[in-house]
C-alpha cells in the first residue's frame, strides 16, 4: 500500500505541493485530477522519489533507502507523460526493456522474459505491430508501447501519468479493463494522473483533487466529487447530468436560472 502524510513536493527550493494526505491500499487506485499546472504531474513524481528513496510505503522488508536500482524498479513502473527514447527500438524490443530489472548487467533475456513481453503487447493490442518501430506509431500506439513495458515490468505499484491521452474511446475501454485485471487479480496499486472527470470516477477507488498544489478533496469518488467540488477545483460551473444517481455523470455548462 501507499501511505502519505502531510506528503509535500519542493522544486527548485519551494515547495510546488502542499500537505497531502491520503492511504492508498493494496490493490486500489488513487485517481489524481485537477487543472492544468495544479501539481497533478509534480505529485506524481514526489511520489515515484520518495518511494525510490525513503520507503514511505510499505513494499518490501528493507527500506527503499537500502534497496538497488534493480530492486526498486521490481516494485514500481511508471508510464510516463512524455514518452522518450533515444535509438529506434521495435516495440518487442521496447517492452522486454520492462524485464531489465530482473537480469543481471549484459545478461541476455530469457525465453521467459520474451514470452512476457509478448504476452503483454497482445494484451495491448499491439501484436500486429510487434515487430515495427516505435518511432513509426502514432501518439496512442506509443502510449500503447510504454503501458506493455509497465505490464512486462510485473511491479505491485504503478504510476501512470494521463496514460490515457491519444488514446481512441475503444483502447481507452480496454486499458480501463487492463487496470481493473491488475488491482483485482494481481494486487497492484495505482496511482494515475487523469484529465477526465468521468474516468476518474470509474477507475478511482479514491479521487485527489489539486489545484494550484494543494489538495482540495480527497476520498471515494462518490462522497467527494460533486457540482460543487468540481467548480471550486477548476473554477468553472459544472452540472449533474443523466437520471441514474448511483453513477452520476458531470459536465462543464452553466445552471439555468429562472428557467432561462
Amino acid at each position: 500500500m501507499i501511505e502519505l502524510e502531510g506528503f509535500s513536493v519542493e522544486r527548485d527550493g519551494q515547495v510546488v505541493v502542499h500537505d497531502v494526505t491520503v492511504s492508498v491500499p493494496s490493490g486500489h487506485a488513487l485517481a489524481v485530477i485537477g487543472p492544468n499546472g495544479g501539481g497533478k504531474s509534480t505529485f506524481l513524481a514526489g511520489i515515484r522519489q520518495r518511494l525510490a528513496t525513503t520507503g514511505v510505503a510499505t513494499l518490501a522488508a528493507k527500506p527503499a533507502a537500502r534497496l538497488s536500482r534493480h530492486e526498486i524498479a521490481r516494485t514500481l513502473s511508471v508510464v510516463p507523460q512524455r514518452m522518450e527514447f533515444s535509438f529506434p527500438y521495435t516495440v518487442h524490443e521496447m517492452t522486454l526493456f520492462g524485464r531489465a530489472p530482473y537480469r543481471r548487467p549484459w545478461e541476455s533475456y530469457s525465453a521467459e522474459d520474451r514470452e512476457l513481453a509478448a504476452e503483454a503487447i497482445e494484451r495491448v493490442g499491439l501484436g500486429h505491430v510487434a515487430q515495427r518501430r516505435v518511432d513509426t506509431l502514432s501518439g496512442g500506439e506509443r502510449r500503447k508501447v510504454f503501458i506493455a513495458r509497465a505490464l512486462a515490468q510485473q511491479t505491485p505499484v504503478m504510476l501512470l501519468d494521463e496514460p490515457t491521452a491519444g488514446l481512441d474511446p475503444a483502447a481507452q475501454e480496454d486499458l480501463v479493463r487492463i487496470m481493473e485485471q491488475l488491482r483485482h487479480d494481481e494486487s497492484v496499486t495505482m496511482v494515475a494522473v487523469l484529465h477526465d472527470v468521468r474516468l476518474a470516477q470509474r477507475i478511482g477507488d479514491l479521487a485527489l483533487g489539486l489545484r494550484d498544489g494543494r489538495p482540495r478533496f480527497c476520498g471515494a469518488p462518490r462522497d467527494v466529487i460533486n457540482a460543487s467540488s468540481l467548480e471550486e477545483l477548476y473554477g468553472i460551473p459544472w452540472v449533474e447530468v443523466g437520471e441514474d444517481r448511483s453513477s452520476p455523470v458531470f459536465v462543464t455548462g452553466r445552471r439555468k436560472v429562472g428557467g432561462a
